[in-house]
């Protein structure tokens, strides 16, 4: 059981069926993958004397014609792959369809770790809250001194015109 175990393991490992068997018998082989309407891969493993060359490269699977380019060519296990949308006669141009400027992965890395930024804006640094509380106290400190104004104020007026003061009642 155990050597029948470690047989499928090896089998699966090389591909499993039709891969491992075009593996083990040297067959030229290929790969087309197929994405599906929702995007999930679906991988095909055909035979090279499956292409048919006449004025194109191109293969059949199921009822559809698919045509390849070796331009595009990806490598799966070291043999030809050429990836399709299921609609598409065309291969997808993997190699080809980033034709604008490179972008250097070191020149990402590099602004990533540039502080500039976050030495501008402040960002990570602790914010210092005495200038708000200095404010506060003294709004705080206005309003009380206003507010004792305001009562001395009213004891004064009162001590000089007594009869403008208080409810009528006093006032006899």
């Amino acid at each position: 059981m155990l050597v029948l175990a470690g047989a499928f393991a090896i089998w699966q490992r090389l591909g499993g069926w039709p891969e491992a068997w075009y593996r083990i018998s040297r067959v030229d082989y290929f790969s087309a993958v197929m994405f599906g309407p929702d995007g999930t891969p679906n991988r095909h493993v055909k035979p090279m004397s499956d292409i048919k060359t006449h004025s194109m490269s191109q293969f059949q699977l199921g009822k559809k014609l698919y045509t390849i380019n070796e331009e595009n060519a990806a490598r799966i296990n070291g043999r030809p792959a050429w990836y399709f949308n299921q609609d598409d006669y065309n291969a997808i141009p993997i190699k080809h369809w980033n034709t604008g400027p490179k972008i250097s992965p070191g020149l990402v890395y590099a602004a990533w770790q540039n502080k500039s930024l976050e030495e501008m804006h402040g960002i990570g640094r602790k914010r210092n809250n005495l200038p708000f509380l200095l404010v506060a106290l003294f709004a705080f400190l206005v309003i009380i001194m206003l507010t004792v104004a305001a009562y001395y104020s009213y004891n004064s007026y009162c001590a000089v015109a007594p009869t403008h003061c208080g409810p009528p009642e006093f006032h006899g």
